[in-house]
């Protein structure tokens, strides 16, 4: 027998279940350590800008547990208002968004920011982009392009002598993937005290550069200094909420797309909890 119910009727019910079960986590509280970061709920193809939304992560509890519909302060309070506890927070890791760490300082009172590794690492690829078309031209096929961006230690010799070529044959590429080599190996350190010493280095070095974005990433490094070495203490990444961003987008993909930010909050919130 088949019932003649609408998508409406359909997509209410679900909605109203979805809702109830996650009343009942509602009133636990914070963890110690706290992930956030945005991934894209939707694009508007006349204005081609991109509506964020912003993912809180409670990392002990391992679960998704807030999606806010902007990166604005105050609709990002009002999201996770309702969850106690915000004096629990430790430690927050975000990328290195003035906005987050922001609103870190305001609504976590007792958290201590942590720079994802990540972000850092990732800071210096526009860089390599740029010189490297200005070698090869935009050509996405030339598999130079990859090689430059992945991490040395994991190319092939025949990889690794490719590389070797070209930054030889063009001597911008060569300083900015030297500089790119040098932070990620950065994060193979083993205690602070060593970072420390070592990011001191590297930033020294930096400022004798006579290429422009290597010295603005150089004071970039310098500004968050103290949130990037605060993962040597912590060993705090945020790689689950970037896991659950992917869910995320899966989720709405599967959609086929969805206009309501509540129906696919509620959604978000029920698959990654």
């Amino acid at each position: 027998m088949t019932s003649r119910c609408s998508d409406t009727l359909v997509s209410k019910v679900v909605n109203e279940r979805l809702e109830l079960e996650l009343r009942k986590s509602k009133n636990t509280p914070w963890g110690n350590t706290v992930l956030i970061d945005e991934h894209v709920f939707r694009r508007n193809p006349r204005t081609v800008r991109k509506q964020f939304v912003t993912s809180f992560v409670d990392n002990n509890r391992k679960c998704l547990r807030e999606l806010a519909p902007s990166r604005y302060h105050d609709e990002m309070a009002a999201a996770i208002n309702h969850i106690p506890g915000r004096e629990n927070v430790t430690h927050a890791v975000i990328d290195m968004t003035g906005t987050y760490k922001n609103f870190i300082q305001d609504y976590f009172p007792n958290a201590k920011i942590v720079v994802d590794k990540f972000h850092v690492i990732r800071l210096i690829h526009p860089a390599i982009r740029k010189f490297r078309k200005e070698a090869t031209g935009d050509k996405r096929k030339n598999p130079i392009r990859h090689l430059l961006l992945k991490n040395r230690k994991r190319l092939q010799p025949y990889q690794k002598r490719a590389v070797t070529r070209f930054c030889q044959e063009n001597p911008n590429v060569n300083e900015v993937y030297r500089f790119k080599e040098r932070i990620t190996n950065f994060y193979n350190i083993k205690g602070f005290n060593q970072a420390s010493r070592v990011l001191t280095k590297i930033t020294d070095d930096m400022a004798d550069s006579k290429i422009k974005e290597i010295r603005t990433l150089r004071k970039t490094l310098m500004k968050w200094r103290a949130e990037i070495l605060r993962y040597f203490k912590t060993g705090l990444t945020n790689a689950r909420v970037e896991g659950f961003n992917r869910k995320c987008k899966l989720i709405q993909r599967t959609s086929y797309g969805l206009k309501s930010f509540e129906n696919y909050r509620l959604r978000a919130l029920y698959s990654c909890s």
